[in-house]
């Protein structure tokens, strides 16, 4: 089974990193995956471009919301706090 997806770089909506102290400097990647049933929008805490995708890695990964509207209200600090889970999901 392979332990990343690929994801068309169209798909990525932002790139970022966390700013909290708390949340140590993680850097993640919000992205549209037209395959989930819900939650298409998601966060990523392991990736990689490569030409015209995004490998991303199953376990650094979490939903964030299911619409473009509902991303769209997220505040910064919770969008932070699920980087930082999303990276510790992934060390575990």
């Amino acid at each position: 089974m392979e332990d990343y997806i690929k994801i068309q770089l169209d798909n990525i909506i932002t790139e970022g990193k966390t700013t909290a102290r708390d949340y140590c400097d993680t850097r993640y990647v919000i992205y549209y995956n037209p395959k989930e049933t819900r939650q298409k929008i998601r966060i990523n805490t392991d990736y990689y471009p490569m030409d015209e995708i995004m490998k991303l890695s199953k376990y650094y990964d979490r939903g964030l919301c299911d619409t473009m509207e509902e991303y769209e209200k997220l505040d910064i600090m919770y969008i932070e706090s699920q980087a930082y889970g999303a990276w510790m999901d992934g060390a575990r």
